[in-house]
């Protein structure tokens, strides 16, 4: 099973806070069969924010659910029109792009950090940050994305 295809990708969220965001991957993760309630995956993001953000450098976060409404581990890709400045980054510039890890609690967790460990270093690639930003092509980011 692919953790990313096409459908997972989507390049022209107009969101405004990083709340609305987290809202918006959970609703997604419902709509996609992914997760079976919407409120149990957005508590998941933000009760991972609250042990330290997951916002990154570059412009780049990478939120993370763990949750037994989550069915199967997925990678949820999310590029937004405009920057969020109310989420903390490590380099305290806003977030633009946002790599979400979806995880079935208990299932799947070592994996889901060796994914995690691949996709931080690809986002280390100055060529990798910027097809992430920049591309309209789905199939190219999926390959950036996929371990």
């Amino acid at each position: 099973m692919a953790l990313i295809t096409e459908k997972d990708i989507f390049l022209s969220e107009n969101l405004s806070t990083r709340n609305e965001v987290l809202k918006r991957l959970a609703e997604i993760s419902v709509e996609a069969g992914i997760s079976d309630s919407i409120d149990d995956v957005y508590n998941a993001y933000l009760e991972r924010e609250e042990v330290g953000s997951t916002g990154m450098i570059n412009g780049f976060s990478i939120p993370h659910a763990k949750s037994d409404s989550i069915k199967k581990p997925k990678i949820l890709f999310l590029r937004n029109a405009q920057q969020i400045s109310d989420w903390e980054t490590l380099d305290e510039n806003p977030v633009e792009v946002i790599i979400s890890f979806l995880i079935p609690k208990g299932k799947g967790e070592e994996e889901h950090l060796r994914n995690l460990a691949t996709v931080s270093k690809k986002l280390m690639k100055a060529e990798n940050v910027n097809i992430l930003k920049t591309t309209d092509d789905k199939a190219e980011i999926m390959g950036v994305l996929s371990a």
